[in-house]
């Protein structure tokens, strides 16, 4: 969390430029959604829905590994009040551009527009490589080994942080949209003071 606080600070503030915005905004869902890239990449403005109370936001996934009926799967993001809260970066992003339509990507590669003078969206998809050299990018810029990381350490980082803080394995297991426990244990990862409690209990 430490690690994301201070990428948001860094890319998420009240001045920041689209392409920063965009970092910001892609860790931030890819950790509080446990998103994986390719969940990420399809998410369209159609896939996107508002608690009428602004308590939450939904996104839907339409394909997740657990979801063998192919039905999609639905995401809630609640709204924090805080500096970092998902929703009103959501805003913020989401009224920086024009949109096309409601099939519009919410992740897309930007392309400069002379007349404007800025960037914009270029309909494109963000690539896996692009994606994964945005994160890389922003963990070194809060001077971390850069190379360690990419998408699946926002996802990592999400589901260890909720084991931390007790959300239970179940629904931990169910906002990952993981098959089984076993997979989402291969995410989480344990707290030194943990495996150390381990062997401090039996003596």
């Amino acid at each position: 969390l430490v690690l994301l606080e201070k990428i948001l600070k860094l890319f998420g503030h009240e001045h920041a430029v689209a392409i920063e915005l965009r970092t910001a905004l892609y860790c931030l869902l890819c950790y509080v959604a446990f998103l994986r890239y390719n969940e990420a990449c399809q998410i369209k403005l159609s896939h996107l829905s508002f608690d009428e109370n602004s308590r939450f936001f939904k996104i839907f996934i339409p394909s997740a590994k657990n979801d063998q009926l192919r039905e999609g799967r639905t995401v809630l993001i609640a709204a924090t009040g805080t500096d970092f809260c998902p929703l009103k970066l959501l805003f913020r992003y989401i009224n920086l551009f024009h949109w096309d339509s409601a099939d519009s990507l919410l992740f897309q590669t930007f392309r400069f527009d002379h007349s404007k003078k800025c960037n914009v969206n270029s309909g494109k998809k963000l690539s896996y490589d692009r994606s994964n050299k945005h994160v890389r990018n922003a963990m070194n810029a809060v001077g971390e080994v850069a190379k360690i990381f990419g998408t699946h350490s926002l996802r990592a980082g999400g589901a260890t942080a909720a084991a931390a803080a007790g959300v239970s394995e179940r629904l931990i297991q169910r906002h990952g949209r993981w098959k089984s426990a076993s997979c989402k244990d291969a995410y989480v990862q344990e707290s030194t003071d943990n495996l150390l409690s381990v062997s401090a209990l039996l003596l």
